[in-house]
């Protein structure tokens, strides 16, 4: 399962606010990727990516979004099989055409067209994602050395992105840009998503594939501009 298990809901009767018993993970992506940071291979990110897009691709499925997608609520864990991603926060999922005006989540994370008024969709949800792949491939935080206000709202409205590492393979930069795309119609669907992914990790897996060897040229030129 790519999602976080949820064991119990209780509620304060005093305040009237949930608490939610779920699964102990290690870390969130972030924490992992800090500690792993130049030693994590292109397999184990797409690997990982995969993992998150197929639990996202469960809840659009259900006709449901998440609407607050970003790096902090992506837990880890270390098993016998390799790294297990799951997504969590699942609290905040709401149906596809849901009436609200509030903006809530990671600025870095949120859609533009979220931020300009409209409401959350399954599409902001890719946008999220988009932002997600960047961060597997920087191992950083998004725009993790400005303020993250009202300025980088209004320069995310009007197009501003994290900018591209040049050592990532073109077919990945590709895809990551397709997601982030201003306009929200231009953006791949989940199912795309995974049946993309999960092409790059079979081609990975085939050393004579050209995937795998644009992705084996990208690794050895992120070490060789970390050193």
């Amino acid at each position: 399962d790519s999602m976080v298990e949820c064991f119990g809901i209780t509620r304060d009767p005093e305040t009237s606010c949930y608490m939610f018993v779920i699964r102990l993970c290690n870390e969130n992506l972030y924490q992992f990727l800090k500690r792993t940071r130049g030693r994590l291979d292109w397999r184990n990110r797409i690997d990982m990516l995969y993992e998150i897009v197929n639990g996202l691709k469960q809840i659009h499925d259900y006709g449901f979004y998440h609407g607050n997608l970003h790096g902090g609520n992506l837990l880890t864990e270390m098993t016998t099989n390799g790294i297990n991603i799951r997504i969590s926060d699942t609290g905040l999922h709401g149906p596809p055409d849901r009436n609200s005006s509030t903006v809530y989540g990671v600025l870095p994370f949120i859609a533009p067209e979220v931020l300009k008024g409209d409401k959350y969709t399954q599409a902001s949800d890719v946008y999220s994602f988009g932002i997600i792949m960047w961060v597997m491939s920087s191992c950083i935080p998004p725009f993790n050395q400005i303020s993250h206000d009202h300025d980088l709202a209004a320069l995310i409205c009007d197009g501003l992105r994290p900018k591209i590492n040049e050592n990532i393979p073109d077919i990945y930069s590709t895809l990551m840009t397709r997601c982030w795309h201003q306009d929200p119609k231009q953006r791949p669907k989940v199912a795309e998503l995974c049946n993309t992914l999960s092409q790059f990790a079979s081609g990975m897996r085939d050393n004579t594939s050209s995937i795998s060897q644009e992705f084996t040229v990208a690794y050895a030129h992120s070490r060789g501009a970390s050193k």
